[in-house]
């Protein structure tokens, strides 16, 4: 189905210079683009002022809500072509070209593995995937990441099974989750063992011998044999934190990292071999050689903050809109003609340009009480005008008055500040306007004082 609605903006209407009859007799009125909303390939068209504002569009219907969240609108290179970017109606005007905008989707993929005696492996960290439809045809798959084989003692690892009767194995590299499937919403994998291979004669502590071996040239190897399926137990100390499970690990193997334990009024700075807390633990590349014991390092949290002695408030007949200009490296952030000295420098990480929430929301008027942290939840709530916000440490979701979105990048601590990305500091949360400077390296957040 198609629909086709034209139009024309207050301004665009401005531009006409009419005759005694009402026609326009300029020549240089905007052009006219059109807009097409691509809704499970039903079309919506509309004829809009190129660099006009669009109206937002309501939000389409959610065809999977126990596992989908409505996360916005993008960009499309053409009806069914790929994203070009998040339509932000705040900011973003319509080029002069056609655009296609289609409805973004958040979804949330939980997968378990369950190893059947064998040695524990941990669920697939929750992934949030942003995704869009082209067309109802369409169901994106999604792979899942091929975990490290479990070990029991006896057995030999077959793979991992679809159903728990062990009937249907998993090809990590052909079988994918699909959103339109209830089954992988909350997938389960299930480990496949068969026993090893039985050998017929003679005896060392816990392994046979068999008659095919020269049982003098062939000890040593027979006993490096034994010792390859010795597994070691691996303990924590959280020192003061949270409990956290044992581990049993086969010699030689890498540690899953378990999930880090939690301390009131601390941050968690990592695991260290030795009690002392001088030498660190390396996931990636330690592994285990005997029994062990592992230490958890605390950091505490000053909970006394240097901020301002005031909040910059526009005053009366002042600008109509508050500009911050903060610079890379740099604590100087200026409030229109006004320098304050912040404790934190913006930086960058993977791309994207962090600068410190709390020195930001209040060079933008909103006072200490507007910005609220919550220690249990690791969860910050910002009140600015009409809306309320939502954001928690290493979670890409913000909450908008209830309403999930999607950020590219995840709050941080650092230095005991919350850091964010500029844009969605500036764009997301505070419906300001953002510019960045790359030969001055230094980024302004324009805001109107309403």
């Amino acid at each position: 189905m198609k629909t086709i609605r034209i139009f024309l903006t207050l301004a665009l209407l401005l531009t006409f210079q009419t005759n005694t009859f009402g026609i326009s007799t300029e020549a240089n009125a905007a052009a006219m683009r059109k807009v097409t909303y691509n809704i499970y390939g039903d079309l919506e068209e509309y004829m809009v002022a190129e660099g006009s504002l669009l109206s937002p569009h309501s939000e389409p219907i959610n065809m999977y809500p126990e596992r989908l969240y409505f996360s916005g609108w993008c960009e499309l290179t053409s009806i069914t072509g790929s994203f070009v970017r998040v339509w932000n109606y705040s900011y973003d005007r319509v080029p002069n070209h056609d655009i296609v905008l289609a409805p973004i989707f958040l979804t949330i993929w939980t997968i378990n593995y369950e190893s059947n005696g064998g040695t524990s492996v941990p669920k697939a960290k929750v992934e949030e995937k942003l995704f869009y439809y082209a067309n109802k045809a369409q169901n994106y798959p999604y792979s899942i990441p091929e975990p490290e084989e479990p070990t029991k003692s006896g057995y030999v690892f077959k793979g991992w099974y679809k159903d728990p009767e062990l009937k249907n194995l998993w090809n990590f590299d052909k079988d994918y989750l699909r959103v339109g499937n209830s089954e992988d919403w909350n997938r389960t994998l299930y480990a496949g063992w068969e026993k090893s291979a039985q050998i017929s004669s003679g005896k060392l502590p816990g392994l046979q011998i068999s008659d095919s071996l020269n049982k003098t040239n062939d000890l040593p190897k027979i006993i490096s044999l034994a010792n390859e399926d010795k597994a070691f137990k691996v303990s924590y100390d959280s020192l003061g934190g949270s409990s956290i499970d044992s581990q049993t690990i086969v010699k030689g193997k890498k540690i899953v990292e378990p999930e880090s334990p939690e301390r009131n009024g601390y941050i968690f700075a990592g695991w260290f071999k030795d009690a002392e807390l001088k030498d660190p633990w390396d996931f990636t590349a330690d592994s285990v050689t005997a029994d062990m014991i592992l230490y958890a390092k605390w950091s505490q949290i000053i909970v006394t903050e240097v901020v301002p002695q005031k909040t910059i408030e526009p005053e009366p007949n002042a600008e109509k809109e508050t500009k911050i200009q903060v610079t890379l490296g740099s604590t100087t952030m200026w409030v229109n003609q006004e320098s304050i000295l912040m404790d934190v420098a913006p930086f960058i990480q993977n791309n994207r340009i962090m600068l410190p929430l709390r020195w930001v929301s209040l060079g933008l008027g909103i006072p200490d009480s507007g910005v609220l942290w919550d220690e249990g939840k690791r969860s910050i709530t910002i009140k600015h005008r009409e809306k309320t916000a939502i954001l928690t440490i290493d979670s890409k979701i913000m909450l908008i008055d209830g309403k999930a979105i999607a950020i590219d990048a995840a709050p941080v601590i650092v230095d005991n500040r919350t850091f964010l990305p500029l844009r969605v500091i500036g764009e997301q949360l505070f419906d300001a306007q953002v510019i960045w400077k790359d030969e001055t390296k230094t980024a302004e957040i324009i805001t109107t004082n309403d």
